[in-house]
């Protein structure tokens, strides 16, 4: 197929049509032609920007590399609308698709990208819809927005304009069909000025000097202004992953748990595995827990047959932890099947289940990480941190745990 019938990849890995194949400095000095936008450099996607002699950048090298995608990504949304000029609506998708957190942490649950299209489509005047054109001009109220946002920056005495200031730069254009949309799903102007201005004035002086040494260590072109403001965490928002309905079970849990698995002698293994089964875990014949195990939820427990998981080993599943047949978990290991999201300003738990196959050795004070399989026949060396899927019938080893040889049984 010839180069003309694909698709090109835009930013963010998205497939824009043949029509849409321009380069996101392109796409500025196109602005910046139309009286929009003052000069900036055109470039060859993947090689540096090319400055013209005698060119001076004034106004567009403030916008960071995420404010410059935002209005690629408007451009975008109004070509394919079909829209003779460039919208609120439409920087409003193209923040939205750069800037997903910012609108999780100051506007309502209900404000999805579906909602706004939706909203959109209905907003939208038939009449504007003629065929699309591949370089519209921001419209005046997308002109009022981009001064507003430099104007924020300005008042922030932040030296770059990112999306931050682009949102509220919507958000003063207040007659605006984003703005209404924005406000209608509970944005409000103040907060998210006090939450950036908070943000800046309380930063600690080491933040400070590692932004300022990762500003140095990054092109000029593509440094950016870290601002923290909308995007810290907040662990108010942080909930818990236990079901509502088995909440008083796993308190009964805890409460048996205790005192026949922490403090019960090695002699009552058996009592231990009958409690496990009580509890919903499925265990195979001939398995043995040892005292001090802890184990979070018996219920996304299964051990296979003649497994062994040795003294105060520790399984935290939030996620199910399937241990195959004749499998020995060595003392003092942590199987975990949780982590957190630390890009989302939640901080929200992510599970994903372990499987650890037949014949396989957990030596002692062992890792094992969410999502990981160890396969049949497996040999984990002690203190070892597995952060991936380790092949069969191996011997890994090392923090992060990596094969070393291969795992061969002796005839006896």
């Amino acid at each position: 197929m010839g180069t003309d019938s694909k698709n090109a990849q835009g930013a963010g890995g998205i497939a824009l049509p043949l029509k849409a194949q321009f380069s996101l400095d392109a796409t500025l000095c196109h602005y910046r032609r139309e009286g929009a936008i003052p000069v900036c450099a055109a470039r060859i996607p993947g090689q540096p920007p090319r400055h013209a002699p005698g060119i001076q950048e004034k106004m567009f090298e403030r916008y960071t590399e995420k404010a410059r995608r935002v209005l690629f990504f408007a451009r975008y949304e109004a070509t394919r609308y079909a829209s003779p000029e460039i919208e609120t609506e439409h920087l409003l998708l193209g923040l939205f698709r750069e800037t997903k957190a910012l609108f999780e942490f100051f506007l309502a649950a209900n404000a999805t990208e579906d909602s706004f299209r939706k909203q959109i489509g209905g907003d939208l005047d038939a009449g504007k819809r003629t065929a699309a054109d591949m370089n519209p001009p921001l419209g005046d109220e997308c002109k009022r927005v981009l001064a507003y946002a430099e104007s924020e920056a300005d008042r922030m005495e932040h030296k770059l304009v990112a999306p931050e200031h682009l949102f509220l730069g919507l958000l003063r254009e207040e007659s605006c069909v984003a703005a209404r949309m924005l406000k209608a799903r509970g944005a409000d102007i103040d907060r998210v000025r006090e939450e950036m201005t908070a943000s800046a004035n309380n930063s600690l002086p080491a933040a400070r000097k590692a932004a300022k040494s990762l500003r140095k260590q990054t092109a000029a072109g593509d440094a950016e202004q870290i601002i923290t403001g909308p995007l810290r965490i907040d662990l108010y928002k942080l909930h818990s992953q236990k079901p509502r309905g088995k909440r008083l079970r796993f308190f009964l849990w805890r409460c048996i748990q205790l005192p026949f698995f922490d403090h019960a002698p090695q002699i009552l293994g058996s009592l231990r595995v009958f409690l496990l089964r009580l509890f919903g875990a499925k265990i195979g014949p001939s398995c043995r827990v040892s005292n001090g195990v802890k184990i979070l939820m018996p219920w996304n427990l299964t051990l296979g047959e003649r497994s062994i998981i040795g003294r105060n080993t520790e399984i935290h599943n939030l996620a199910s932890v399937e241990i195959g047949d004749h499998v020995v978990i060595s003392e003092h290991s942590y199987l975990c099947t949780s982590t957190h999201d630390y890009t989302h300003p939640y901080f929200p738990v992510q599970s994903l289940p372990i499987l650890i196959d037949s014949q396989v050795w957990v030596a002692a004070g062992c890792f094992i990480g969410p999502g990981i399989t160890i396969s049949e026949g497996a040999v984990i060396g002690a203190c070892s941190v597995v952060t991936k899927a380790m092949p069969a019938w191996m011997v890994c080893a090392g923090n992060p745990c990596k094969p070393i040889k291969m795992r061969v049984i002796r005839t006896v």
